[in-house]
Formats: C-alpha cells, structure tokens, sequence
C-alpha cells in the first residue's frame, strides 16, 4: 500500500489579495448556479439530462458574456 502525503498551508491574504479571492469565489457560485440552473430547466421542459461535458463545452461562450 502506498502512502499519501498532504501538506496543508494557512494563507494571510492581504485586503487586496482577499478582495480578488472573494471575487473568484462569487464568480465560481454564480456559475455553478447557473449549470444547476441548466439542468433543472432543461430536465423540467424537455425531460434532457444534460451531461457534464455538454456544459464543459458551453464554458467558452459563456465565459465570453
């Protein structure tokens, strides 16, 4: 069996650094809501699960809005 090594590390952001992580963090819950969002609807109106990689190939044009 082989062993696992995992390093944790505290980060000290300063107000700028912590402002740009917030930021990246909303950004990561608006778009993981909006897949959620996806699915449901497209499950609701067309009886469709939409896959993963379905979604993965709309990033880039939805990135781009």
């Amino acid at each position: 069996m082989m062993a696992i090594r995992r390093a944790t590390f505290r980060i000290h952001p300063n107000q700028t650094q912590e402002r740009a992580l917030f930021g990246a963090r909303r950004l990561h819950g608006y778009l993981y809501n909006a897949c959620v969002a996806h699915r449901r609807y497209e499950w609701r109106a067309n009886k469709y699960n939409v896959s993963y990689f379905e979604q993965q190939n709309c990033l880039p044009a939805f990135k781009k809005e």
